[in-house]
Formats: structure tokens, C-alpha cells, sequence
């Protein structure tokens, strides 16, 4: 009795040994990850405070590379969204326009939501406007732009009024290339597209007078004079409506 007594309570020792040996290693593991974690997120502190200094001391395109280092190393971070819009507007301050456009891209295919609240199309609108050169080429970018506008929060009323410009003045300027190549008909169509699509363009007045001296050569008299009313309609004290007036 008293050997099965040993017995029983060694092996109860034994076991509850065992039973604390497994929570000292589970703890330990437990511990070990905490600690990891912690590592983690003071490395990720510190890429964020050093890009943060970088900005403050107006070093944007090192600043957005030390942005987009929380990104690539800590994507599932609630920092990377907020990365990725600093870097994108870092690039952007620093003149580098295609790395802050393909980064405002990363970031609304990511965050769609984010991104409208953030109002990431801004940067892209600014970063395509940049991107603009030769106003006499076809510029994809200025359909993107003027997609993108009213779906921003901000004000681009210059910038749209800018790329309004620019479309209107290939108009014209295809409207001056056929009419000098003898075919009044076609340069009649890019005149009218700036006088209904860009109403509001620099080249209106001008096209109008252009269309009455169409008419006027064409012996369209009923048209020429169609013309001459909306121009007193609209614009009474436009030089080219004196001008259209005198034609004869």
C-alpha cells in the first residue's frame, strides 16, 4: 500500500512537472513574439521618424524613399497607407513627377477608399498637368485630367481651364490647316467643335469669325449671318465681330 502510495504521488510529481515545464516554454515563445513585435514596430517607428525629419528638412525625394520603405518592408502596417501618400506628395514636391503619379497609382489601386478620402486624384491631376509639354501634340494626359477633376475635392478650375485651352488650340489649328489646304468644309467642323465643346476657351471669338469667313467665301449668306447674331449675342464687343461684320 504504501509503495503504490509513492508511486502515485511521483508520477502525479511527474506530471505536474511536466505540465509546468510546457507553460514555462509556451510563455517563453509567447514572450519571444511579444518581443519580435515590439522590435517591429520600433524599426517601423523609426523609417517613419526619419522620413518625417527628412521632410521637415525639405529633402522630399529622400524623405519618399524612406516612405516607401514602410511599404515594401511592413505592407499589412496601418502606416503603409499613409506612407504611400506621403511619398507621393513628397516625390511631387520634389519635381519628380512620374514617381509621385506611379505612387498615387499604387496607392488608389490599394485604397480605393483611402484614396478618395485623401483625395489622391489631386496629386494625379497636378502630376499629369506636369507632365504636359507640347501643347500642338495629342495629349492623352488632358483627357485624364478632365475625367478626373470632378471626382476631386479640390479646386482645378485653372488647370481645367488650361487644358481646355490647349484642345481648343489643336482644334484650330486643324481648322488653319485645311482651310489653307482649300477644304473649308472640314476646318467648318473643328471650328464648330471649339465653339460647342470649349465655349469657354481663348479661341471662341476667333472661330466664330472664321466660320462667318466661310460662309462669306462660300456664298452661304443665311449661315454668315447666323453667326453675326450670336456674335452680337454674345460677344457685342469682340474685335472679330467687327471684323466679321466687315466681311464682304
Amino acid at each position: 500500500m504504501a509503495l503504490f502510495l509513492y508511486t502515485l504521488s511521483s508520477s502525479g510529481l511527474y506530471d505536474l512537472n511536466l505540465e509546468k515545464s510546457a507553460a514555462v516554454k509556451e510563455n517563453k515563445k509567447v514572450n519571444q513574439k511579444s518581443s519580435d513585435q515590439k522590435d517591429k514596430v520600433s524599426d517601423l517607428q523609426k523609417i517613419w521618424l526619419n522620413a518625417e525629419d527628412l521632410l521637415k528638412r525639405k529633402k522630399y525625394s529622400q524623405a519618399a524613399e524612406k516612405y516607401l520603405e514602410i511599404e515594401e518592408n511592413y505592407p499589412t502596417s496601418s502606416k503603409a497607407k499613409y506612407a504611400i501618400l506621403k511619398a507621393a506628395k513628397s516625390f511631387y514636391n520634389a519635381k519628380e513627377y512620374e514617381k509621385s503619379l506611379e505612387a498615387a497609382r499604387v496607392l488608389k489601386s490599394i485604397f480605393p477608399i483611402f484614396s478618395g478620402e485623401m483625395d489622391v486624384n489631386s496629386i494625379i491631376i497636378k502630376c499629369l498637368y506636369k507632365k504636359i509639354r507640347d501643347v500642338g501634340r495629342d495629349n492623352s494626359e488632358i483627357s485624364e485630367i478632365l475625367e478626373l477633376i470632378p471626382l476631386s475635392k479640390s479646386n482645378h478650375s485653372e488647370i481645367r481651364s488650361k487644358c481646355i485651352n490647349i484642345l481648343a488650340y489643336q482644334n484650330f489649328q486643324l481648322g488653319i490647316f485645311y482651310s489653307k489646304k482649300g477644304n473649308p468644309i472640314v476646318s467648318l467642323k473643328y471650328y464648330g467643335k471649339i465653339i460647342k465643346e470649349y465655349s469657354k476657351s481663348d479661341y471662341v471669338q476667333e472661330s466664330l469669325f472664321r466660320c462667318a469667313e466661310i460662309f462669306q467665301n462660300i456664298g452661304s449668306k443665311r449661315d454668315k449671318e447666323r453667326i453675326l447674331k450670336y456674335f452680337e449675342m454674345k460677344y457685342p464687343k469682340s474685335k472679330w465681330y467687327v471684323e466679321a461684320k466687315n466681311l464682304n
